[in-house]
């Protein structure tokens, strides 16, 4: 996980923020949250894909520490077991003045920063080598 600052060419981490606790909360993955998280919780959603065996029982996240030079290298998944693949989507509730609007580009003043920071976890799925094109083997 990052800290991303708009520097006029666009976002970049944050190289001089050694300061921001996450004080991640290691609730587990099981938790429905019926209300709005508390700072630094995560909530993990099962993504359902067509071949997706996974499902959000299957894996924690732990985390803990501050931020060094924008980047937090503490932040963790526990391996979901064999024959588990699939997709979970990893959310965190942070801080108001680390919310943005992932999705419309062009919102309104009064809409932006009012989402969580999330992303994709895959287990299981080699999606391949960008340097390799094309794979065969030939036998003699």
């Amino acid at each position: 996980m990052n800290i991303e600052q708009y520097t006029g060419d666009g976002f970049k981490i944050n190289q001089e923020d050694n300061c921001t606790n996450t004080a991640i909360d290691n609730t587990p993955s099981t938790y429905s949250f019926v209300n709005k998280m508390k700072t630094w919780q995560s909530e993990l959603k099962d993504m359902n894909g067509t071949d997706d065996t996974i499902t959000v029982s299957d894996t924690e996240v732990s985390g803990y520490g501050s931020f060094k030079k924008g980047l937090l290298s503490t932040l963790s998944l526990k391996a979901p077991g064999e024959n588990k693949t699939g997709s979970i989507k990893v959310e965190y509730e942070v801080p108001a003045w680390l919310k943005y609007d992932w999705q419309t580009e062009n919102a309104a003043p009064e809409d932006l920063y009012e989402e969580n920071p999330s992303a994709i976890a895959t287990f299981g799925i080699y999606r391949g080598n960008d340097r390799i094109i094309s794979w065969r083997e030939v036998g003699f």
